[in-house]
C-alpha cells in the first residue's frame, strides 16, 4: 500500500515544479503520518468510509458531491481537489472486495490535508484537479460481511 501511494503522490509531484532529489525518500519516510488507520481492514464497507467523506464534506478545501446513487441505493461520492485545467480521476471498489485502492485515495486525501510538502502539493494541484471516487459499488462489499 505505502508503494503504491508513494508512487501516486510522485507522479502527480512531477508536473511543473523542480523536484528535490530528497521528496521520494521524504515522502516514503511520512508516509504512516497520512496513513488512514480507521479503515486499514480487509473489507471496507460504505459505512466504514462515511465518517471520512463526512469530515471532507466540512473541509473547505475540498469538494464532495453526490452523484448518484449505487444499485443499492447508497449515495456515490466524488471528492475533488486542486485547481488546474488537467483533470485526474481515481476510482476504488469498482467491485466490492477490493479495498486497497479505497485506502490508498484516503491516504492520498490525507496527505493533501495534511500542512507538510506545502510547495510540492500547491504545485500538483495548480496544475490538476483530482476527482477522487471511493467505493463504485458500495451494495458488493455488502456480500462479504
Amino acid at each position: 500500500m505505502k508503494h503504491i501511494v508513494l508512487a501516486i503522490i510522485c507522479s502527480f509531484s512531477m508536473l511543473g515544479m523542480s523536484q528535490s532529489e530528497n521528496v521520494t525518500t521524504q515522502l516514503y519516510d511520512s508516509y504512516d503520518n497520512f496513513k488512514e488507520t480507521s479503515i486499514g481492514k480487509r473489507r471496507i464497507k460504505r459505512a466504514d468510509i462515511q465518517p471520512l467523506i463526512d469530515t471532507y464534506t466540512a473541509n473547505k478545501k475540498f469538494k464532495v458531491a453526490t452523484v448518484g446513487k449505487s444499485i443499492g441505493g447508497k449515495d456515490l461520492s466524488l471528492i475533488s481537489i486542486g485547481t488546474g485545467d488537467t483533470n485526474v480521476f481515481l476510482w476504488s471498489q469498482m467491485h466490492g472486495d477490493e479495498p486497497t485502492a479505497t485506502q490508498a485515495i484516503f491516504d492520498i486525501l490525507k496527505f493533501f490535508d495534511s500542512a507538510d510538502f506545502k510547495v510540492e502539493k500547491e504545485a500538483i494541484l495548480a496544475n490538476l484537479t483530482v476527482h477522487f471516487f471511493t467505493h463504485a459499488e458500495s451494495g458488493w462489499s455488502r456480500t462479504f460481511s
